[in-house]
């Protein structure tokens, strides 16, 4: 399983991929015909740790290892796999709650996780990103 990285408003619910993923040989593939069998996919399957804040005036916890709520958890309601991938929200942790986390899947053994994931909130895409961009007039 391969969880991606992800950015994005502390406003709005947060986008995640996860992949199922198998080695061929040479290099890791996307299983379109793999699914995991998730009924009930919920917080706890996701660890949470190295919580970071991203200015001084944010109300992100600067310790995630102990805190029995993290500062983001999955939205119930976004769950959905598919050829191989697992897409899910994390909620919104509200204005003034800038910062990051890192996410580790918890599977059973005998579905080895690929390394954590940094989710950011607060970090929008700026037009500096765009490789070619026209506008219609």
């Amino acid at each position: 399983i391969n969880i991606s990285s992800a950015y994005g408003s502390e406003l709005l619910l947060l986008p995640v991929t996860a992949t199922v993923q198998y080695w061929d040989g040479q290099n890791y593939v996307t299983s379109l015909t793999d699914y995991l069998s998730l009924a009930g996919f919920d917080n706890t399957y996701l660890t949470y740790s190295n919580c970071q804040k991203l200015g001084a005036s944010s109300t992100w916890p600067t310790s995630c290892s102990s805190v029995a709520a993290p500062p983001t958890s999955v939205q119930a309601s976004s769950i959905v796999f598919s050829r191989g991938q697992l897409n899910f929200s994390l909620t919104a942790p509200g204005a003034r709650n800038t910062g990051s986390v890192d996410l580790r899947m918890n599977l059973p053994a005998y579905l080895a996780t690929g390394d954590m994931a940094r989710v950011t909130f607060g970090v929008y895409k700026n037009n500096s990103d765009f490789i070619y961009l026209r506008e219609a007039y």
